[in-house]
């Protein structure tokens, strides 16, 4: 690109990546900040440890992972040496737990400005989504220690983790208040922060994007069939989806593409439904495909998502949406044209429906693909936050 002229010179991100046999759009989105900001001719060091290290941990170990998670004297020390060895200018947060912790944002401000970036509301719930046994969740919201979360066990279905990582997100939340910029990839996200005091004038709502490959032809040209893509859990929704599209069956075709613990009932939907077809997990190549073959995709999320990758996906091909009322900007995208939202129990119906009418397909499509280009381009994400990181310096 090298589109984007400012005096940032060097920029540190740091990223504790999600575990890799779980699909992030979070641990892609970091990415391809990376990526397009070193596209722009600034360097960009990363410091970006894995949750998998975790994964074959002795118990010794774990112990001492949970206390790192609450203080990490070892990730603070690593911050600091980057800093001091790269001459980085601003250092931009991402994901800090559990390998990372308030430490290694409180030792990078000591040093340079700091820009905290929120993907979900973990900060305000220990799971990240307001959304507990099949229903909306506030009980944390008010602040302070999560002590419903700890007794419900909401991080990792556990109790002794939860209880870490509710230590882990008061001190964190302490970091944020006193951050020189904090970014929301979502209005709602933004308002969540809003809501911890966070103040207005350095809180900014910066949204994700894709690479522009996903870019495709007229809704016209794609094949009649709606596209649900994603982790297969029940905040997801997607089973419910499933359930509803072969009790509606009006002869629509639904393809379902990821992974998760509803993988094997979704399964089982597709070998009794001709109209529905379960094709697991896919890369990227295969996942862009499906994307533009489709003409319309659903988001089912039972929660109050925030802005999912996929739909912006979507909306780089140009494909119409159809999304729960529960996502929280079901409304912003049918404002823009882009999306038809209803009640989660009506997605199904509303479904069938709406295969059946091209010419309101094809008017969304291209209402989607205009607010890509406004909003979500590769051009744009970069562009906005060059401009946030040199306002700091």
């Amino acid at each position: 690109m090298g589109s984007c002229v400012s005096k940032l010179s060097t920029v540190l991100i740091v990223h504790n990546d999600y575990e890799s046999g779980t699909p992030s759009g979070e641990n892609d989105a970091v990415a391809r900040e990376v990526k397009l900001l070193a596209a722009e001719g600034i360097e960009v060091i990363v410091h970006c440890p894995s949750s998998d290290d975790l994964l074959t941990e002795s118990l010794s170990d774990k112990a001492r992972a949970a206390a790192n998670a609450i203080w990490s004297r070892r990730s603070a020390s690593k911050v600091a040496e980057l800093i001091s060895a790269h001459g980085c200018q601003v250092a931009v947060f991402h994901n800090v737990g559990p390998m990372l912790s308030a430490a290694a944002v409180r030792s990078a401000h000591s040093r340079v400005p700091i820009v905290l970036t929120l993907h979900n509301y973990r900060l305000s719930c220990l799971n990240g989504q307001h959304f507990r046994a099949g229903q909306d969740c506030r009980a944390c919201e008010d602040g302070g220690v999560a002590w419903s979360g700890i007794r419900h066990g909401c991080y990792r279905g556990s109790r002794p983790q939860s209880a870490v990582f509710a230590l882990h997100s008061v001190l964190v939340r302490r970091e944020l208040s006193d951050a020189d910029a904090v970014v929301a990839v979502s209005p709602a996200i933004r308002d969540a922060a809003l809501a911890k005091g966070v103040d207005p004038s350095r809180c900014h709502y910066l949204p994700n994007s894709v690479p522009i490959d996903y870019a495709s032809g007229r809704v016209a040209d794609s094949e009649r069939f709606a596209l649900v893509m994603g982790r297969l859990d029940s905040a997801k929704g997607v089973l419910r989806l499933v359930e509803d599209w072969a009790e509606v069956d009006r002869g629509e075709r639904l393809v379902v593409a990821g992974e998760g613990p509803d993988g094997d009932a979704i399964a089982d939907f597709a070998e009794r439904s001709p109209r529905i077809e379960f094709v697991g997990r896919v890369d990227h190549t295969v996942a862009v495909d499906l994307i533009r073959r489709s003409s319309l995709l659903i988001i089912p999320s039972l929660w109050a998502e925030g802005f999912p990758t996929v739909a912006v996906e979507a909306m780089a091909c140009g494909r119409a949406l159809l999304v729960s009322d529960r996502v929280a900007v079901a409304r912003h995208l049918a404002a823009v044209g882009a999306a038809t939202f209803t009640v989660p129990g009506e997605l199904a119906t509303t479904g069938h429906r709406l295969l059946r009418e091209p010419g309101m397909l094809t008017n969304a499509g291209e209402a989607s693909r205009r607010e890509y280009q406004r909003t979500h381009s590769e051009e744009a994400f970069v562009a906005r936050r060059i401009e946030l990181y040199s306002a700091l310096l």
